[in-house]
C-alpha cells in the first residue's frame, strides 16, 4: 500500500486521496511495527490531504491528524500535541458531523485530556450514529474500542 501510494503521487501529486492512503497505510505499517519512525511521514502526507481535499473519507484527513497529534507521545520522543490533535478532530466532526468515528476519534483524544464529560457525548454519538459506507470490519473495531472506553470512564 505505502509503495502504490508513493507511485501515485508521483503520477498525480495534486490527488488528495494518494496522499491520504499513503498516510493511511503509513500509520498501519507504524501500527503493526509499533514503530514511531514513519509518524513524521504520515503527518506530513495527512496534512497535504487535508490542504488538497480535508472532506475525502468524511474528513478522514483531519480524523487521522487529530488521532495521530492527540494520541501520539509528546517531543522529544514523538510529535504528539493534544491540543492540535482536539483541534483536527473538532474539524472532522465539524466537516462530517454525522460520521460517528469522527466522534470516537474525538472523545477518545478528550478522555486522554481528563474531558470526560464531553468525551461521554461524543461517545453516545458515536455509538449512536450509523454509517452504511463504511467498511464493517473497520467499524467493529472502532466500535469495540469505544465500548471499552465507555466502560473505562464509568
Amino acid at each position: 500500500g505505502i509503495a502504490l501510494a508513493r507511485r501515485a503521487i508521483a503520477a498525480a501529486p495534486g490527488q488528495a486521496e494518494a496522499h491520504y492512503y499513503l498516510a493511511v497505510n503509513l500509520g498501519l505499517f507504524s501500527e503493526l511495527r509499533s514503530a514511531l519512525n514513519h509518524l513524521p511521514e504520515m503527518a506530513e502526507a495527512a496534512q497535504r490531504a487535508a490542504e488538497l481535499d480535508p472532506s475525502i473519507d468524511q474528513a478522514g484527513p483531519y480524523r487521522l491528524l487529530g488521532s495521530l497529534y492527540g494520541l501520539a507521545p509528546e517531543p522529544p520522543v514523538s510529535l504528539g500535541d493534544e491540543e492540535l490533535g482536539l483541534d483536527y478532530l473538532e474539524k472532522a466532526v465539524k466537516l462530517a458531523p454525522n460520521n460517528p468515528e469522527n466522534h470516537f476519534r474525538l472523545a477518545e483524544v478528550l478522555a486522554a485530556v481528563g474531558e470526560k464529560p464531553e468525551a461521554k457525548r461524543h461517545l453516545e454519538q458515536a455509538l449512536f450514529l450509523q454509517n452504511e459506507a463504511a467498511d464493517p470490519t473497520e467499524t467493529l473495531a472502532w466500535q469495540t474500542e469505544a465500548r471499552r472506553l465507555w466502560e473505562k470512564m464509568k
